[in-house]
């Protein structure tokens, strides 16, 4: 059925243009499904007694001792929830992207590393992509999830592999939302033909909690760039649809099954003239036992499936199938976890010339001790085999000591030092023509320390954390060209870097209003230690390409009554495009504002979102040519029923 008013900002249209591969068609009808859940459970549950169900937190918590944690606020994260997870990061955190244009790429470069060098978790399972060893933030909505953690350095014993720079854990399910029953709308429209739509819901019942959501962006993206010639029209569009749907059963008194599903599909129009589409299917379940209140027992249980079409002739396509069994146990001083994680990789690449498929088996031991009533350890170890290679093992050790500790105020003395490992991408071993079956995994070392100091009023919430960190990287995996003429990756890089990182977060409470400050710094220093083959000297200590000195972001909130006023501005430093760093791209200067003003009819509320992007319609580029749109400007309606 046709939408007559505004055909082209309904929700009528939500379903148009969705791209998706033919021969992938009874896989992905799975959106059909989530979608059908999401209205099901709004009528199934209605008419409920609602009590709050608490979600378990991530357990990575309580065995990261000494390492950096940050935590995406709420706030911002509910006011910009139309954001993908890469502009979201790059406005409101000292975490540097690679932005290819406006919603197209973005890689991540936490610590000076790689976009290999950071793993993403989705709800405690690995999900980048496994030809390419990343993945895109672009492809990760905001709506799509509701929690977004960073946990910063060499992560691997916790996670396993590409987790040299950090991981980022993202979930949909939220433990501290006591929401009985939401229901929200978003409508945003733009410049530059900017159009996002979604729907989300939540439940939480007495022995079930659901969340549920659907989104859809179409961003054509037609701002002018410069050309040769005077100025052009840029021509690289997004469009993209996906659902999401997160179910918490409380089986018994002592059980707890949860069920994640998330279907993503994106199809773009690249600078080159190229096209790209991803279809992203992912499934867990989760499956938890309290036997006592010392042991618990958790499996879990995924199924992912990647699929790209590279210009509408190139596949891509790899099958995950996991299993996670893992068995914690408390003492009154030491809380000790043992698991088992298997993968199985099935690939169908056209560039491979013959299907393959791969085994990958981790066993971990994660140890949390309690040394004083101020000081606390961790050790940590993961042991991982891969067919064909030789996985270093992974220890870290972490320590936290408590310099002051009261209900209203801590000073904590933290320090990690820890092993890493990225195992070679299944592109790196198998393309061809380039493949290379005797490149070896990248290993790291690394060590920080730093003080986190939080304050904690009635009024007034204040943190405040600085981490000093170095790093080394060896056998770094470089793509170079070859004398029969095509590319082929070599163990050819030691890198070192090091740096120092600061981040504020202020918040003020008055009755009529608030106000919130978020402030964070980063430097960092990556450069090449030695290059194989690199007689002269001519790359050492040269700095990594796009990997900026400095990156800085504040953000600060203003709340009076039914009004938000959001300011934020974010510098990324000057950056290098090449090994020699014979060509310096220019550092950039953004400046953002918000206005909502809410509206409210018994539990019902109407926001009205203002949003200017670029408001100093800076002309930059992020990666050297890839433009960014000059000011623009947004304005979403949200509407939330409880």
């Amino acid at each position: 059925m046709k939408c007559k008013i505004f055909p082209n900002y309904c929700f009528g249209t939500f379903f148009r243009f969705i791209p998706f591969s033919k021969g992938l068609l009874k896989v992905f009808e799975m959106r059909y499904i989530l979608f059908g859940f999401l209205l099901a459970n709004i009528q199934i549950f209605a008419q409920d007694t609602i009590q709050k169900i608490e979600v378990q937190a991530y357990p990575y918590q309580k065995f990261a001792v000494g390492a950096k944690i940050w935590q995406a606020d709420s706030l911002l994260l509910s006011q910009h929830n139309s954001s993908q997870l890469s502009e979201w990061l790059m406005r409101f955190s000292g975490i540097y992207l690679k932005e290819y244009g406006n919603g197209m790429l973005g890689a991540i470069a936490l610590r000076g590393t790689g976009a290999g060098h950071t793993a993403v978790l989705w709800n405690g399972i690995n999900i980048n992509s496994p030809t390419l060893g990343e993945s895109d933030f672009v492809n990760i909505p905001i709506f799509s999830q509701s929690q977004v953690n960073v946990q910063f350095g060499a992560a691997a014993s916790l996670f396993g592999s590409e987790a040299i720079g950090g991981a980022v854990l993202i979930s949909g399910l939220n433990e501290t939302n006591q929401i009985p029953q939401k229901l929200q709308l978003r409508q945003e429209v733009g410049s530059f033909g900017r159009n996002f739509s979604a729907l989300s819901f939540l439940q939480n019942h007495e022995k079930i909690q659901v969340r549920a959501s659907v989104y859809r962006l179409l961003l054509p993206n037609n701002y002018p760039i410069p050309a040769l010639l005077g100025r052009a029209e840029n021509q690289n569009s997004v469009n993209y649809f996906g659902a999401s749907q997160d179910i918490r059963f409380q089986l018994s008194p002592k059980q707890n099954l949860t069920l994640h599903s998330w279907y993503h599909s994106n199809f773009r129009k690249l600078s080159n003239g190229a096209t790209l589409t991803d279809n992203n299917l992912r499934l867990l379940s989760t499956w938890e036992n309290n036997f006592s209140h010392t042991t618990t027992l958790q499996a879990k249980v995924g199924y992912t499936n990647d699929f790209m079409l590279y210009n509408r002739q190139d596949t891509t396509q790899t099958q995950r199938v996991l299993g996670i069994l893992q068995m914690e146990k408390h003492w009154q001083k030491i809380t000790l976890q043992a698991g088992l994680n298997s993968q199985l990789f099935l690939m169908n690449v056209d560039a491979y010339g013959e299907k393959r498929q791969e085994w990958r088996n981790d066993a971990f031991v994660l140890l949390r001790w309690q040394v004083l009533p101020y000081w606390t350890l961790s050790f940590n170890q993961r042991q991982t085999w891969v067919q064909g290679y030789q996985v270093p093992f992974t220890p870290s050790l972490g320590s936290e000591f408590f310099l002051k500790n009261t209900a209203s105020e801590q000073i904590v003395w933290k320090m990690q030092a820890g092993r890493g490992y990225r195992v070679p991408t299944l592109n790196s071993r198998y393309w061809q023509p380039g493949g290379n079956p005797n490149i070896q995994p990248e290993h790291s070392l690394s060590a920080e320390t730093g003080i986190l100091w939080q304050q904690k009023h009635q009024q007034k919430h204040f943190s405040a954390e600085i981490t000093a960190f170095a790093m080394q990287v060896k056998d770094w995996i470089l793509w170079q060209p070859t004398s029969q003429g095509f590319w082929s990756p070599e163990n050819l890089q030691d890198v070192k870097v090091r740096g120092f990182e600061g981040q504020v977060t202020y918040k003020y409470f008055q009755k009529n209003w608030q106000w919130h400050f978020w402030g964070n710094y980063t430097l960092t220093a990556s450069q090449i230690m030695r290059l194989k083959n690199d007689v002269s000297g001519r790359f050492t200590n040269k700095f990594l390409p796009y990997a900026p000195l400095q990156k800085i972001s504040v953000t600060t909130a203003l709340l009076w009554q039914k009004w938000q006023i959001t300011c934020s501005s974010h510098f990324t430093d000057q950056r290098f495009s090449d090994l020699d760093n014979s060509q310096r791209l220019k550092s950039f200067y953004i400046v953002d504002a918000n206005l909502q003003r809410k509206f409210h009819y018994k539990q019902n509320e109407l926001s009205i979102n203002l949003q200017v992007n670029n408001i100093l319609d800076k002309q930059y580029y992020n990666v050297l040519n890839q433009w960014m749109p000059p000011r623009n400007y947004q304005i979403s309606v949200v509407w939330t029923l409880q």
